[in-house]
Order: C-alpha cells, then structure tokens, then sequence
C-alpha cells in the first residue's frame, strides 16, 4: 500500500475540471486517512477544501515518492522537467485534450482509485533529449527536454536558412520556418502535426524534421541515440526562437548553435498494463474507427 509514503499533488489551477478532479482524489484520501499522505504543489490556490500542506513544487522533488498530476499534456511535462534531480515518478490524470502522457482520464479515478493505493502500476523510464546552446563557441545554456526541442521563426519575420550537421559533418541546409528535434515520446505532439512519424516512447533514438520547409525533398529523419546534430543559421536579419517542451524560450540569432543529443535522464511515468502505447495511439486519433 502508498500509504507509508507521501504523496504530491500537481493540479492545473487554469483547468476547472483538474481543479474539481484533484479534490475528488483529495477526498478519497482523506476518507481513506491518509491525510499525512498529500502535500500540493499549488500555493497560489486559495480554494479552503483543499486541506493539505502546500509546497512549491520545487520544494516537492526528493520529498514525495510519487506525484500525482491533474491537467494535460502540458502539465505533465512541466512536472516532468522539475522531476527529473529526484527520478520521482508521475502518475497523469488527464483533464486537458489528448493526454498522451497520462495513465487515465478524470471520469476513471473511482474505478483506479484502489489500484493507485496498492502501487499496482509500472514505472516506464522515457528518453529525454539536451539541448545545449553555443554563441560563438561559447556554451551559453544547456535544458533537457521532454517532448521537443524547436527552433521556430517569430511570425512576421524573414525566412532563415539553416545549416544542420550531423556528428560533426555538414549534412544539410534547411530554409523553412523552423527546425524540430523530437524525442520518441514528442513524435504525438509537435512532429507529428509537422508530418514526422509517430515512434514508440521506449525507443532510444530521436527524430529531426523542418518545419515548411521550401525545399520538397526535405524529409524527417530519424537518429540513433548515438548520434548528434547541430543547427545553426546563416541569417542575421531574422528573428527565430529556440523553444523547450513548448515552455522555455530564447532567443536564437546567427551567431548562435545549437547542439542536440541524447540525455542520460529519462522521465518516469506510471501507467496501468492495459493502456499501451498502440491502443493510447488508436484511441486518441480515432484510428480503426471505418473500415476502408
């Protein structure tokens, strides 16, 4: 049983139904008297129900021994990214859109309730891919990322041209609007509107695609986890951004490279036996619904 351990609760305080859904689970516990179980992670909420210590989620990593996330996607990756010092693992109660990244939905918390009590969940580890930003020749940053890493033109800006080199050898120049860097677990997201494939999130390798490029023969590629690739940009008078996980942003300019390759780290998501990658993958995008 969880009950020798503590318990973290991240909650989507822009999202009603995280907000109602992580008081139900609130509820159960206390029911269950496990009230030295929860802390949450939301000290901004001031909603008096929720009747639990409350730590920034900072404060959170090494202490609790799973957290428990209410929202999307979105939120699952944020907690991901200030999980990963500690390997605390994260157990996703969907209550955004598509929810990829969770174990299951709002509506099941009754049925699962039980089940998450006796741990009767399995730890997959997921690859992460580092970005690390050089400005002429000088390292500057260096994230971790989830989902993805993009390199993305501002809106009203010209088209720029990259160079991309792989393992240290030129390898192609792109001009589009940008440059997308997935890992296996980002191929549902942001590559796979951009026309890249969808890979399981147990495979150890990462994918590059640009984005509208002008070029048709460029394609997607996929990379090993050995391999390294590099993207710089040959315009001065374009304004481009690199982007983590949809969540940090800089500036990108020309005298600027960034390096991708694989990360020791890995995130850690609970997930229920029944619910696979392929039938997450059929369900979310409605596949096998008509036969051709």
């Amino acid at each position: 049983m969880i009950t020798g351990e503590i318990l973290g609760l991240l909650i989507n305080n822009f999202n009603k139904s995280a907000v109602e859904s992580g008081l139900q689970f609130a509820q159960r516990l206390l029911v269950e008297r496990i009230e030295h179980a929860v802390a949450f992670v939301t000290p901004d909420y001031k909603d008096i129900r929720f009747k639990a210590r409350t730590l920034k989620i900072e404060e959170m990593s090494g202490l609790i021994r799973l957290l428990i996330v209410f929202g999307g996607d979105g939120t699952m990756l944020y907690a991901a990214r200030h999980m990963i010092s500690s390997n605390t693992p994260i157990l996703g109660i969907n209550t955004g859109s598509f929810g990829f990244l969770t174990a299951i939905g709002a509506s099941e918390i009754d049925a699962f309730f039980p089940r998450i009590l006796r741990k009767e969940f399995r730890i997959m580890e997921r690859p992460m891919i580092c970005a690390t930003l050089y400005k002429n020749g000088k390292k500057l940053s260096k994230d971790l990322a989830v989902n993805d890493v993009v390199v993305l033109r501002e809106p009203a800006s010209h088209v720029p041209t990259f160079k991309i080199a792989i393992n240290g050898e030129f390898f192609s120049y792109v001009r589009g609007d940008g440059l997308i860097f997935s890992t296996p677990t980002g191929s549902t997201a942001y590559l796979m509107s951009a026309g890249g494939p969808i890979i399981n999130p147990y495979i150890k390798g990462m994918a590059f695609c640009p984005i509208c490029p002008h070029t048709i023969g460029t394609r997607p590629i996929i990379l090993t986890e050995d391999d390294v690739i590099t993207a710089s940009m040959l315009e001065s008078d374009v304004e481009v951004s690199l982007v983590i996980d949809g969540q940090e942003k800089s500036d990108f300019n020309y005298d600027m490279e960034v390096r991708i390759d694989m990360s020791s780290a890995r995130a850690r998501f609970a997930e229920f036996k029944e619910r696979n990658f392929y039938r997450i993958v059929q369900k979310k995008l409605a596949w096998g619904k008509r036969k051709l």
